[in-house]
C-alpha cells in the first residue's frame, strides 16, 4: 500500500517571520527608484515655470540682513 499523504515538517524547526535580506533589499531599491523618479518629475515641473513673483526677487536681492556687518538698528530692512 502506498502512502500518499503529505508529511509535515518536524515541529522543532522554527518558522521564519518577516522578509529575507534579499527581498528587503530588492524592495528598498525599488522604493528608492520610485522616490528618485518622483523627485526628477518634481524638479522638471518646478523648472518649467518662470518665477514672476516680485516678492521672490526682493527676498533674493536682500540677502541675509542678519549678518555681522549689517546695520545696528533693530529694523531688519533699513532704507539708505
Amino acid at each position: 500500500m502506498l502512502n500518499t499523504s503529505k508529511q509535515s515538517p518536524p515541529a522543532d524547526t522554527p518558522k521564519k517571520k518577516g522578509l529575507s535580506v534579499q527581498t528587503f533589499s530588492k524592495r528598498l531599491l525599488r522604493f528608492d527608484m520610485v522616490l528618485l523618479v518622483l523627485m526628477l518629475v518634481l524638479a522638471f515641473f518646478l523648472g518649467s515655470f518662470s518665477a514672476s513673483n516680485t516678492d521672490l526677487f526682493l527676498h533674493l536681492g536682500l540677502g541675509n540682513p542678519f549678518q555681522s556687518d549689517a546695520d545696528d538698528s533693530d529694523w531688519v530692512h533699513t532704507l539708505g
